[in-house]
């Protein structure tokens, strides 16, 4: 975005997390009846493999005979969750620092957190169309973040506002949240007149093209090979 100076725009796949013991917690779960003398383990991986990219299974439990497979409601999140606008509400600014240091601080336009929330603090000035957008998860702590932000790559004047900056605490990832932050990002640009969003991905073309967006070239920036993509507004 997201996911880079590099305007990183990405949303990575979450960690399972367990939920306790089926039959006590009651939380819904599936009773796959299985043989006891051919069980085998699926290998789950954290990007690619089935589980981890539906977010379907939060915990494994063999029985001699059975594999309980939970279920959790990927719904609360969503329903809990709050986007807020750092112009409006600046006491989320070090957190989002926070949390975009953390993430890329190997990176030099994010290795130094001071920096980063001055830049935060900047970008988001009343009179400023650029804007950083916050989602918390229960009112206090930034789970998310993504800005509109003019000239993230100012090599061509053409390509005023990018996408950027958009990450999401490891914890919540693969709930949609990052995609509600960009989805009211966009929205918010379409208000001010902004005609085209641009942003660059090292690993998330193909979300991106689903979307809408066009990838336009290959470039090399911060140690990436990254897309440059192109959104329309005024389709």
């Amino acid at each position: 975005m997201p996911e880079e100076q590099s305007v990183r725009a990405r949303d990575g796949a979450a960690d399972p997390h367990g939920c306790g013991n089926p039959l006590r917690s009651g939380i819904p779960f599936l009773t796959l009846h299985l043989n006891p003398i051919a069980i085998v383990f699926p290998v789950i991986h954290k990007s690619t493999g089935l589980f981890a990219k539906t977010q379907l299974f939060h915990q494994l439990a063999l029985s001699p005979t059975s594999l309980y497979c939970y279920i959790p409601d990927k719904t609360k999140v969503a329903s809990a969750m709050q986007i807020a606008d750092l112009n409006q509400q600046p006491e989320y600014a070090p957190q989002t620092a926070q949390l975009l240091h953390a993430e890329w601080s190997h990176l030099p336009a994010w290795s130094h957190q001071p920096t980063i929330l001055e830049r935060l603090k900047q970008r988001n000035q009343t009179a400023s169309a650029e804007f950083t957008l916050v989602a918390t998860a229960d009112g206090e702590t930034v789970i998310a973040t993504c800005s509109v932000i003019r000239y993230e790559l100012d090599d061509i004047a053409a390509r005023e506002y990018w996408i950027g900056e958009v990450v999401t605490d490891k914890k919540f990832r693969g709930q949609g949240v990052a995609k509600a932050l960009i989805q009211r990002a966009i929205a918010r640009a379409r208000q001010q007149q902004i005609g085209e969003l641009w942003l660059y991905t090292p690993d998330q073309q193909a979300y991106y093209q689903r979307s809408g967006w066009q990838a336009v070239e290959q470039r090399h920036i911060a140690g990436e090979d990254v897309t440059v993509m192109v959104l329309n507004l005024a389709q």
